[in-house]
């Protein structure tokens, strides 16, 4: 006795066909449209959810990604002209752009890896952020940096997520850039730096 396709055959013609466009509920996209619930009966789909929450459900996340890429790893260095060298040496590297940022009251070497960079940074006076670091802990990985089309919109979403900001507001930063940094509090345990080329 040949099996009753009736069920496929009503999930596919609400659905627009399974390689065409869904039919959306009445009341926009958070509305599971019928025809989800039919396709999940005729192929037994999972179900999909806003909330995430039960065991093999699919979650569905309409938040826009931000990030666009790693703009750089930054190096907390006590000789910058040692780091440069060395950098050149072990890897051959070579700077891409260097700049003293008075206001952070920093020095910054960049190597460029890619479409990112390595930024090696050192102290220019003792009461600088960097400076304090370098006493409190050594040389070492001080924060990453990541890449965003607006600052702004970035460092507002954080916040609203938890993040402990340590720029009210976005400034200017090194090679022209836009810049935002986040306090380690509420991110983990890492100084992350928002970048707007």
């Amino acid at each position: 006795m040949p099996k009753d396709r009736s069920g496929e055959r009503e999930a596919v013609s609400c659905c627009g066909g399974l390689l065409g466009r869904p039919r959306v509920a009445a009341g926009g996209p958070f509305r599971r449209a019928r025809g989800s619930v039919l396709l999940r009966r005729a192929f037994g789909w999972p179900r999909v959810s806003a909330e995430g929450g039960r065991s093999g459900a699919v979650a569905v996340s309409l938040l826009v990604v931000l990030l666009t890429e790693i703009d750089h790893v930054a190096i907390a260095v006590r000789d910058l002209d040692a780091a440069v060298a060395y950098y050149r040496e072990a890897f051959g590297a070579e700077v891409h752009h260097r700049e003293v940022v008075e206001s952070d009251g920093v020095e910054e070497a960049l190597l460029k890896v890619a479409e990112s960079y390595i930024q090696l940074t050192a102290a220019t006076r003792p009461d600088s952020p960097v400076a304090r670091f370098l006493d409190a802990r050594g040389e070492g990985l001080h924060h990453v940096g990541y890449r965003v089309n607006d600052c702004a919109e970035a460092l507002a979403r954080m916040v609203a997520a938890g993040a402990v900001p340590v720029d009210a507001a976005p400034r200017p930063g090194s090679r022209g850039t836009t810049v935002a940094f986040i306090h380690p509090k509420g991110s983990f345990g890492t100084l992350i730096e928002l970048v707007e080329e």
